[in-house]
């Protein structure tokens, strides 16, 4: 706390600069990618707003910058004078994560928050870090609940859904062709695993004998299926199982549920972007207790009350996938959306945040 008091008196000089009115600063996954509601947004805005306006994002790694040196992006190195500067004066802040502290903001400014997940699994006391926010993005009324009950934010919530699931309501099948030749399926069937982050503890927990679940999927559900695996991108402890692929480099991860016809997950919030579109999703919790008790703490909502058929271990997986019924899914997906409180149904989560942000 004295730290960050004595640097925002260090910079508060920069005060002085002029906020420029045409500016919007992204912070996405603290400049590791580009990739989920920053950049939805920022495409939105490029697109229809023609060359109206500065597009700033960040950078730690120039790969970053090389996968997307698109002409109306500025990019500015993470944690650099720049990035402080740019902050200073952009007329607009939207960031997935928190909004930097230590930054002498003016009030002219407006600071949108679009968090980065549906709210589901414990995250410990956060009023601390959103109190910079003008205004904050909920995907779900679970969500808003969370953002007001219990991280105890009192701004502005907009109840829009968040802009990286419009993709889902809007593809074609160029993009997903495009997509599936980018990874390497073709005209494979997919089935992705992608849990969360481990904070603590080793990758014993990625345990899904992939052999054995691609060969029960072609004999429940027929063709040709892939397995792919794509590890949370700040997992650190790694160990990628035989008879899979690998994308956990792939950037966007909404590009890869477009393309996935089974998503198997843990407790990671993405069950509820693909849940948008009906597709058969699978809990593989083979660590539950112990993230439950060393990790996150309890979940924001009983996991066995998720639509999602329940496992525990690799014979559980394939049992659940055998006796899969999509009928039985579907009803229990259409309560799922009753409880949560789902705000997104037609793919305009992200207009609606672009007008709340430039337009008040």
């Amino acid at each position: 706390m004295i730290k960050e008091k004595l640097l925002k008196l260090c910079l508060a000089p920069l005060r002085l600069l002029p906020i420029k009115k045409n500016r919007i600063v992204f912070i996405c996954n603290r400049g590791g990618a580009f990739c989920c509601n920053p950049k939805y947004m920022a495409q939105y805005i490029h697109e229809n707003y023609d060359s109206q306006y500065e597009i700033i994002f960040f950078y730690n790694d120039e790969s970053v910058v090389k996968r997307n040196n698109y002409d109306w992006i500025t990019w500015k190195k993470f944690d650099r004078f720049g990035y402080i500067e740019a902050l200073v004066t952009a007329k607009y802040i939207v960031s997935n994560i928190t909004i930097p502290r230590f930054v002498p903001y003016r009030r002219q400014q407006v600071k949108m928050c679009t968090w980065h997940g549906s709210a589901f699994k414990g995250t410990g006391d956060m009023e601390y870090n959103f109190d910079k926010c003008d205004v904050f993005l909920a995907e779900n009324e679970l969500t808003y609940k969370v953002i007001r009950e219990i991280w105890m934010y009192r701004g502005e919530i907009l109840r829009t859904g968040m802009p990286r699931n419009d993709c889902l309501f809007n593809f074609t099948k160029k993009q997903i062709k495009n997509i599936k030749e980018k990874i390497g399926v073709s005209e494979e069937h997919l089935l992705l695993y992608a849990p969360t982050i481990r904070d603590k503890g080793d990758a014993d927990c990625f345990s899904v004998d992939f052999l054995k679940l691609k060969a029960h999927l072609e004999d429940r559900f027929g063709g040709s299926w892939q397995v792919a695996f794509r590890y949370h991108p700040l997992q650190k402890k790694r160990n990628l199982p035989s008879g899979c692929i690998d994308l956990s480099t792939y950037e966007d991860m909404q590009e890869l549920l477009m393309c996935t016809d089974i998503l198997v997950t843990d407790y990671s919030s993405c069950m509820w972007d693909f849940s948008l579109m009906g597709k058969p999703c699978f809990v593989y919790a083979s660590d539950i207790d112990r993230y439950i008790n060393d990790e996150r703490g309890a979940f924001l909502y009983p996991i066995d009350m998720l639509p999602f058929p329940l496992a525990r271990n690799n014979d559980e997986l394939v049992e659940r996938i055998v006796q899969f019924n999509r009928k039985e899914y579907e009803e229990r997906l259409e309560q799922f959306f009753k409880e949560w409180g789902r705000y997104n149904y037609d793919g305009t989560a992200t207009k609606k945040a672009v007008d709340r942000l430039l337009n008040g």
